[in-house]
C-alpha cells in the first residue's frame, strides 16, 4: 500500500517540529570542535529565537569571523553593541574585524573604547597599537605598543616597530634608546643603524648621525642609505663628500627624485651649473615635490636673467614650503630687478614676517610654552 505525499509532507512536518532548537551549549560544542559554520547556523537559530540578547549576536560575530566573513561579522558586533552599548568584548572583536579586513581607521574607536573598559590586555594593546602606527598616529600607537612589548620583550618585531612609533613621534630619545637595543643582539643590521642615525639627527647629534648612516651604507644596497649620508653631509656643508653618497643612491635607483635634487643643489653650490641644471630638471621631471628643486632652478634662470623663468620657479618653491624665507627674498629681488617696487615690497614684508615668527617660536622653545604668570 503506497503511503500518500500528503501523508509523507506530514511525517517530515512533525519530524522537523520534533527537532528541538539549539542551545548555546550546542553551539559552543561545535565551536570546541572546530566547526565554525555548523557553530553559525546554530547562532543565527539562536539569534532569531532571541533577538534581543547581546551575547548571542556577539558569538554569531565571532563563528562568522573564524570563517573570515568580516563584512558580516561586523553587522553582528554592531548588531550587539546597539543593544548593549560598550560591551567591551563586542567592542574588542568589532575592532579586531575592522583590524582583520584592512580597515584600520573604523578599528581604532571601538578598539579604545575596549581598553579603556580592560586595561591591561596584552591583545588590546598590540592590535590598538598597530592601528594607530598603521594610520600614522604614531604619538597615540607608542604607550600601547609599549605595554605590548612589556609583556613580550624577547619579541624583535614589536620591539622595531616601537622605535619607528619613536621616531616618527619625534621621541627620538626613546626610539635612540630602542634602536641601540636592537644593535645588541644584531650589531650589523644596516637599516638599524639607518634608524639610529635618524634619532641621532632627530636629536642634534649630526657627527653621530653621519657615523651610523656610514655603517648602513657601507655594504648595504638598503634604499635611502646613501642617501640619509648625503643628506646629512650636504646639511653640514661637506659638499664634495656628499656628491659621491647622493650618485652611489641614483646608481642603486635612478629615479630617487630626493637624491637627483640634492645633487643638483651641491653641484650648484660647487659651481658646476651645467650639471646642476641636468640634474634638478630630471629631479623636476620625476616629480614636482622638493622645494629646492624649484629654488635652484628659479636661481639658475635669474642669473641668466630669465625673469618670468625664475619668477615662476620660486612662487612654486614658496607653494610647497610656505614657511622658508629664501624663495620670499629671491622673488624680491627679481621683482625689483624688473622694477616692480610694489611686489618687491611685499617679499620683502612675507621675509620679514616669517623671521619674526621664527625668533618668537624659538623663545617660546627657550622660555617654554607652559610657563606659568607670577
Amino acid at each position: 500500500m503506497r503511503v500518500s505525499w500528503l501523508a509523507l509532507l506530514c511525517i517530515a512536518v512533525f519530524a522537523m517540529a520534533q527537532t528541538p532548537a539549539p542551545t548555546p551549549q550546542d553551539a559552543q560544542a561545535l565551536e570546541a570542535r572546530g566547526d565554525w559554520p555548523g557553530a553559525e547556523n546554530d547562532w543565527r537559530a539562536i539569534t532569531r529565537a532571541h533577538p534581543n540578547d547581546y551575547r548571542f549576536w556577539t558569538s554569531l560575530g565571532i563563528s562568522l569571523a573564524h570563517q573570515n566573513k568580516w563584512p558580516q561579522a561586523i553587522n553582528a558586533y554592531r548588531k550587539a553593541l546597539a543593544l548593549h552599548p560598550h560591551s567591551p568584548e563586542a567592542e574588542f572583536n568589532l575592532g579586531l574585524a575592522y583590524f582583520k579586513s584592512g580597515n584600520l581607521e573604523k578599528a581604532v574607536e571601538p578598539l579604545k573604547d575596549a581598553a579603556a573598559q580592560m586595561p591591561g590586555s596584552r591583545q588590546i594593546d598590540l592590535v590598538l597599537g598597530m592601528c594607530l602606527y598603521g594610520t600614522g598616529k604614531y604619538a597615540g600607537a607608542s604607550p600601547y605598543l609599549d605595554r605590548a612589548l612589556a609583556d613580550d620583550p624577547a619579541n624583535k618585531e614589536l620591539r622595531f616597530v616601537l622605535a619607528q612609533a619613536y621616531l616618527g613621534s619625534g621621541e627620538y630619545e626613546k626610539a635612540k634608546t630602542q634602536f641601540q637595543a636592537m644593535l645588541e643582539r644584531d650589531p650589523d643590521s644596516a637599516q638599524v643603524h639607518m634608524l639610529l642615525g635618524e634619532a641621532y639627527d632627530g636629536l642634534g647629534n649630526t657627527d653621530e648621525a653621519i657615523a651610523e648612516f656610514r655603517s648602513a651604507a657601507k655594504e648595504s644596497r638598503i634604499p635611502d642609505a646613501h642617501f640619509g649620508l648625503g643628506y646629512l653631509l650636504w646639511k653640514t656643508h661637506k659638499y664634495p663628500e656628499a656628491v659621491p653618497e647622493f650618485k652611489a643612491e641614483l646608481t642603486l635607483d635612478s629615479t630617487n627624485h630626493k637624491a637627483l635634487a640634492y645633487l643638483g643643489d651641491t653641484e650648484l653650490k660647487l659651481g658646476e651649473v651645467s650639471a646642476a641644471k641636468r640634474d634638478l630638471s630630471a629631479a623636476l621631471a620625476l616629480h614636482d615635490t622638493v622645494w629646492i628643486t624649484r629654488f635652484d632652478l628659479g636661481k639658475i634662470a635669474e642669473d641668466e636673467k630669465r625673469y618670468d623663468v625664475a619668477e615662476q620657479n620660486y612662487e612654486k618653491a614658496v607653494n610647497l614650503d610656505p614657511d622658508r624665507p629664501e624663495a620670499h627674498y629671491r622673488l624680491a629681488q627679481v621683482f625689483k630687478a624688473q622694477g616692480n617696487e610694489a611686489r618687491a615690497s611685499a617679499e620683502f614684508a612675507a621675509v620679514t614676517h616669517l623671521h619674526e615668527r621664527k625668533s618668537e617660536d624659538l623663545i617660546l622653545k627657550v622660555t617654554g610654552k607652559g610657563a606659568a604668570a607670577h
